[in-house]
């Protein structure tokens, strides 16, 4: 996980507490290969956050274009909303496809890939029942009155854009998300040994 390579000055400002949530997540990032503290963790900068809206480059340094980008406010609040997501991801699920997260998938569950992964569509979580109205995030985004039609100066979604060749948005149409940051979108998927988090980030 490249996240702590860089982000150790900022953690070791916080509380122990905070120390012993971020360790907790990373071991399960690991676990996971997952991204979720490399792209939404608490200590990535408003510039790293806006620099995905701009140039298609998100704070793990890959190409994910995104209109939208965000982050947790503490590592304490991303674990707890963590465990609580998954909970009630596997609740969305047992009913229909029988979600077990101790047993591999069944035949009601889409087929595995080539790698022989199963994944399950995101759902999306509200946390007010854990944090109450408490906004757990900060995020920005590029009203979609002020989002370029798809070309290539602005290739949004193609996968094609390279920083520094073409946009994704335009910087000036950056603005902060004035709502309370209240949910997160959690997907899980088959790795082929486990079941792990695939996709976990805040929402307004």
């Amino acid at each position: 996980i490249a996240y702590f390579g860089k982000r150790v000055p900022a953690l070791l400002k916080r509380s122990q507490a905070e120390v012993n949530a971020a360790v907790e997540l990373m071991k399960r990032e690991v676990a996971d290969g997952g991204h979720s503290l490399d792209r939404h963790g608490p200590d990535i900068t408003k510039q790293e956050l806006i620099d995905r809206i701009t140039t298609g480059r998100a704070p793990d340094g890959q190409i994910s274009p995104s209109h939208t980008s965000s982050q947790f406010n503490s590592y304490s609040e991303m674990l707890r909303a963590q465990d609580y997501a998954k909970q009630k991801f596997v609740e969305y699920y047992r009913p229909t496809l029988g979600l077990d997260l101790s047993r591999p998938p069944n035949s009601l569950m889409p087929a595995p890939n080539a790698r022989g992964e199963v994944f399950l569509q995101s759902i999306v979580v509200d946390m007010r029942p854990v944090f109450g109205n408490k906004s757990i995030g900060t995020s920005y985004t590029v009203p979609a009155a002020q989002r370029p039609v798809p070309s290539a100066q602005y290739p949004i979604g193609t996968g094609t854009n390279i920083p520094g060749v073409g946009r994704v948005n335009p910087p000036g149409a950056v603005v902060k998300v004035n709502t309370p940051i209240s949910k997160v979108q959690i997907g899980l998927k088959w790795n082929g040994t486990n079941w792990v988090v695939g996709q976990f980030f805040p929402l307004p």
